[in-house]
Order: structure tokens, then sequence, then C-alpha cells
């Protein structure tokens, strides 16, 4: 069965049973249900599985990457991580091979560099000059704001896209550069430092988040607060942990969640409580708001609330991700399958 679909027109996997189609936003069937798997739309492409291999499709239906890999990955900035025979690389989307599947992990395009690593040590992969930074660090994170937080020989450090340090290994730990700062840590304190190295906030804090939307997580004697790019206090450190990693209060459009008289609420900048807590939900692993929804848990199961604290999906979930050009990915009864911001399902038993 197959339709006449536009290049722009969403397809959502669509599941019956243990097979995979594709279906517009009204369920109408546009490719039918061929598939033991398949992924959403991305660039143009679908991933898609048959007997244990992958390959992708377009939106007619037509194979365009043949099944040759264990997995793959949607597509980023015209590359998708694969999978085969337990290592990974990258391709394109002629399916050719970009990044040879001989790493152990690769990461998604970020700023045109690619994450590798192989036996213990990391580097990159420069998408746009097709070079690699050799894999000698001990641990790195993504590019952001054009550098990238690594670690050599227990100390942190800075470097280009070219390899050039340029903020020298001294730090004891360090988080990726948000809204031009970056949180180090050294002498088991945590301050901000900007691109050039020098410090901005200076190191007086227990812990520290990145900057999200302008404002950073810091936490001292056990409590914690939210102050700006100044170092001045915005939202007093009076909020405890109460058994919760105090790296979950992030602001995700223009709120956070805190625990206040040991329920979580969410607050706005200048700490109002905006949604508070009449249900005695939880936060789900992703806790940040995205498309105006965040995923919250109630008796072990998990649902969306909206800004306004309603609940637009029922709690009964077994997991979820946040939500990504309208769709959500949740998992019911060990399957998985996307819900729309009305909750209506695409799948069917």
């Amino acid at each position: 069965m197959m339709m006449d679909i536009k290049a722009d027109q969403e397809l959502i996997p669509y599941r019956k049973k243990d097979k995979w189609g594709f279906c517009t936003l009204d369920k109408k069937i546009a490719i039918d249900y061929r598939f033991d798997n398949a992924e959403k739309f991305s660039e143009g492409l679908a991933p898609v599985e048959v007997n244990g291999k992958c390959g992708c499709i377009n939106k007619s239906g037509e194979v365009i990457i043949p099944f040759n890999f264990d997995w793959i990955w949607g597509f980023k900035d015209g590359l998708a991580r694969v999978m085969l025979n337990d290592f990974f690389g990258c391709i394109n989307k002629t399916g050719e091979t970009v990044i040879p599947a001989k790493y152990d992990s690769t990461g998604i395009v970020s700023e045109g560099m690619v994450d590798l690593s192989l036996d213990g040590k990391h580097g990159y992969f420069n998408k746009i000059s097709g070079k690699e930074i050799p894999l000698k660090y001990d641990y790195q994170f993504p590019f952001k704001e054009g550098l990238a937080a690594v670690e050599l020989n227990d100390k942190w450090g800075f470097i280009d896209k070219t390899d050039e340090v340029v903020i020298p290994f001294i730090y004891d730990d360090c988080k990726s550069f948000s809204d031009g700062l970056a949180a180090v840590r050294s002498d088991d304190k945590f301050g901000f430092i900007d691109k050039a190295g020098k410090v901005i906030i200076p190191f007086i804090y227990n812990k520290c988040n990145s900057f999200s939307e302008g404002l950073a997580t810091v936490e001292l004697n056990d409590k914690f607060g939210f102050i700006n790019k100044k170092g001045e206090i915005i939202i007093p450190l009076k909020f405890i942990n109460h058994g919760y990693s105090f790296l979950d209060a992030l602001f995700s459009e223009e709120l956070a969640p805190v625990i206040v008289k040991k329920k979580w609420v969410f607050i706005n900048k200048t700490g109002d409580v905006i949604i508070p807590n009449n249900i005695l939900y939880t936060p789900t692993t992703w806790n940040l708001f995205s498309e105006g929804l965040v995923a919250v848990t109630l008796n072990n199961k998990e649902g969306f609330i909206n800004k306004t604290g309603d609940v637009v999906t029922p709690f009964k979930y077994d997991d979820s991700k946040m939500f990504n050009g309208g769709l959500a990915e949740v998992i019911l009864n060990d399957q998985w399958g996307y819900i729309d911001k009305s909750g209506n399902e695409f799948w069917e038993d």
C-alpha cells in the first residue's frame, strides 16, 4: 500500500502488532507494514530493519541505503551513525562510508565534529575537512560553541577544531561551554571561565551546572540556587536535594524543577512557583520542557504535563523521551512507539 507523499509531508512510524510501517498525522497508512523496526524520518530518510539488518528508505518507501548494517541511527547534518559487527562508524545519505565502522563508539555530529573512541582513547572527526583529531585523550565532550572539553593525564582543558589547546590542561573537572562560559573545578571548588580562560565567576561552589537560558545551578553547603552570568545570585541557594541530583534543576522553556517542602514543583526565573505539585509526581530522566510539555512520573508510570500543570497524557507508560517535532517516544508493555501532543498513539496491538 502506498500513497502519494510530498517530500515535506510528515510520516510517522506506525506499529501493527510486530510489524512497522509509516502513516500520516491522521493515521492513514502511507508505507505498508513490512519492517521489523522503524525509526523517524530525518533529512528525508528513515532507518528500517528487516531480518536483523538495517537500511534506509525514502518517503516513497524506496530503499535508498541497502540492508547492510546491524543498526542505523537518524541523520544529522548529512551523516548517520551505524553499527556493524559491534563497531561504529558513519555513512552519508547515499550510504557511502564517511567514518569506517571500526570504533567502540561514535557520537552524533556537533558543530561539524564527530566524537570517536577506541580502546579507551578519544578523538574527533572533522566533517568539513575530512581530517581526524587523533585518539589521544582520556575522555571528551562534544564540541560546543567552537571548543571541546577533553581530559588528558587526569587534567581537563579545551581544544579547538584543529586540535590546538585553547585553555590548558589545569582543571580537575569541567563542563562544556554554554552561553559563553564553562564550569570548571580546581581545588575542589567550581567556578566559571570564558573562552580566553579568564575566571569570570570565582571558585566558590561545591557543585554547579552549565548555564541554561541565562542561569546556572550552583550548590554551596548542601543547598542550591541559580546565578546569572555575572555571578549574581538570582534565585537564593535554598533548595535541598532530598536524594535527587541538583543537576536535574535546569531551566528549559523558562521553567526549572526544584523541590519545595519535599515535593517537586516548577519555578520561573524569579523563583516563583508556576506549576504546583498537587498529584505528587516526580520528574523523569528527561525532565526538561520540550515543545510545551514535560514527562513526569506517578506511581512508577510516566505521563506528560503542560506548563499550567494539566495532565495531557495518562500516567501509563514505562518510559518516555522528550517531544521532538510533535512526537515523543514511549514504552508500554515492553513495546515502544510514538505519541503526539494530544496523547494519540501510533500503534495497534
